[in-house]
């Protein structure tokens, strides 16, 4: 290809100093472009041919470029907003965002009360989007709430969600901005709801006053943090402290809410998730604090870390709507016991045990169903073997995996596009392209070469992705998705590990691990504001679409 027909776009950083090999990837209407992962060259620019990035008539396309290296890791605030490739231009520049380290700060709550300080947060309202919250907020309230929320520019905002301020918080400072905008829509950080009446209606009440500014905020701080006090005292809130700050140097309120927050359709933090894997090892008594530590594991040392596996988490939450506390407890309860206690992506066994049946070999013991899933060659058991947080086993069920992947993102796999009916052909065509390492019992180590299918097991997205796939999608029981089982919580439980083991013989065990997540970890009772509705053992016990019903007796009236 000649360089006349090449677009580049070259990648700085905050200093608007070049990013050479820095990594990228290019994402069009939202699907991933390029091979994972492409670097810049050593100028930090990165080419394209022009027909793949410029639009046309009825060809519109629009780009977004994420791009990092290790002094700039890869964040939500590595993606550049969607663009349209300039007409007329061969070349065009992206800037790393100005982003910065937020230092967050315990408060003490008022009379010394032993409750958990949490942060104050933006309700989001109707009508509301990014552009409008920096008009009413600030371009740096903003990218605030976009850093410690984990999102980006381009995410929707929902009507309802409540976006967290990093505790102790502040505003920038603006030396043009006077001090009746500080006052002003910057600082309505909480929602007038959430604040004492009184409170509101002194606010309205004020008089405006031209002479001295500072001192009369200041006077008027005092004036309204006494009363709240009053209030407080009058009330008798224990959990409902605030502490008011003064509003000249930009400081917003912060509000100490109940202690526990819901996980219902909003994302983990890695603090959070860290915490989940955790307590749950400690309650396996498993006192390992890495993840993927087995030696059979593939994942690359860079994926190997809560970073990664917080943010391929959430991502697949979203895509395979695992969206409520529920589903995500019946979701990690799985993909703890499949994955060993996130230990491992491959299958500990060798996988011979799925090879096809061999006449010659009529004394080997071979799985029953291992023909009717594609396994037709000899090696087929190995190179098919379970991959992923839940195990995907078998030819045919990856192959349908990876068209799932290749219809979101045709050019995620090769460098190049391919579609659903290539899959076969170009990705599980039995060429020798990966090694796997299996251990047997004697610690001895045996090596199967795989072709494409054992990316499952060696790249994070696929092994978190194919797990909400498979979860939100592929399997089915009468037409109903793992979704639906897990809203009926425990009396779905022994459905899911049925459909997900394959069989009912580790019931138990997954049992166990789905109920401390609910009551320890998650705390579901108390603090999940979207509970299901609570299940009558009689009532559920003739439904057909339910399985393995034996452990209903020892369940009690009140349980989730």
């Amino acid at each position: 290809m000649v360089q006349q027909a090449l677009y580049s776009i070259e990648i700085l950083d905050t200093e608007r100093q070049s990013m050479p090999y820095c990594y990228f990837e290019l994402y069009i209407n939202g699907n991933l472009i390029t091979k994972l992962p492409s670097r810049a060259d050593s100028n930090g620019k990165v080419w394209f041919d022009r027909e793949l990035v410029e639009s046309s008539l009825g060809d519109h396309k629009e780009l977004e470029l994420v791009f990092w290296n290790e002094k700039y890791p890869k964040t939500q605030h590595s993606t550049t907003d969607k663009f349209i490739w300039p007409e007329g231009k061969t070349s065009i520049k992206v800037l790393m965002p100005d982003t910065y380290t937020i230092n967050t700060r315990a408060l003490d709550n008022e009379n010394n009360e032993e409750q958990e300080y949490k942060r104050a947060y933006y309700l989001v309202r109707k009508g509301d989007t990014w552009s409008k919250l920096e008009i009413e907020l600030g371009v740096s309230t903003v990218e605030a709430l976009m850093l410690h929320n984990r999102m980006k520019y381009s995410d929707k905002l929902v009507e309802g969600a409540k976006l967290y301020y990093p505790l102790g918080f502040r505003t920038r400072n603006d030396a043009s901005r006077s001090l009746s905008k500080k006052t002003g829509a910057g600082d309505k950080k909480v929602s007038e709801s959430s604040q004492p009446k009184k409170e509101i209606d002194k606010k309205k009440e004020q008089p405006k006053k031209d002479k001295k500014p500072e001192k009369k905020i200041e006077q008027k701080q005092e004036q309204e943090s006494s009363l709240e006090k009053e209030n407080s005292k009058k009330d008798n809130k224990k959990n409902s402290t605030v502490e008011q700050r003064s509003a000249a140097n930009g400081k917003p309120e912060d509000i100490a809410h109940v202690k526990g927050e819901c996980f219902c359709y909003r994302d983990f933090s890695v603090e959070e998730f860290k915490n989940i894997i955790l307590e749950m090892r400690a309650f396996s008594k498993n006192s390992f604090k890495d993840l993927f530590y087995k030696k059979n594991c593939p994942l690359s040392e860079e994926d190997k870390t809560f970073e990664r596996l917080t943010e391929e988490i959430n991502k697949s939450f979203k895509e395979w709507e695992i969206n409520t506390c529920m589903r995500k407890i019946q979701f990690l309860a799985q993909c703890y016991h499949e994955s060993a206690f996130f230990s491992t992506t491959l299958e500990f066994a060798s996988g011979e045990y799925y090879n096809p049946p061999n006449p010659q070999k009529a004394t080997i013991k071979t799985h029953p169903e291992a023909i009717q899933h594609g396994h037709t060659k000899e090696g087929d058991g190995p190179r098919y073997k379970g991959r992923g947080i839940i195990q995907q086993t078998w030819r045919d069920t990856q192959i349908s995996y990876y068209k799932s992947v290749v219809k979101r993102f045709p050019n995620y796999f090769l460098n190049k596009e391919i579609n659903e009916a290539d899959v076969e052909k170009e990705l599980f065509n039995r060429r020798p392209i990966y090694k796997e390492v299996y251990y047997d019992g004697s610690g001895q180590k045996k090596e199967y070469q795989c072709d494409y299918a054992a990316l499952i097991a060696r790249d994070l997205f696929l092994s978190c992705d194919s797990a909400g796939w498979f979860w939100g999608e592929y399997k089915l029981r009468q037409k109903k998705t793992l979704n639906y089982f897990s809203d009926f919580g425990i009396y779905g439980n022994g459905t899911i590990t049925w459909m997900v083991h394959g069989g009912g013989n580790t019931i138990a065990t997954r049992l166990k691990l789905y109920r401390h997540l609910r009551d320890n970890v998650f705390d579901y009772s108390n603090k999940c504001i979207n509970k299901i509705k609570l299940n009558k053992k009689d009532e559920l016990l003739n439904k057909d679409i339910l399985k393995q019903k034996g452990y209903w007796g020892e369940i009690s009236d009140e349980e989730y």
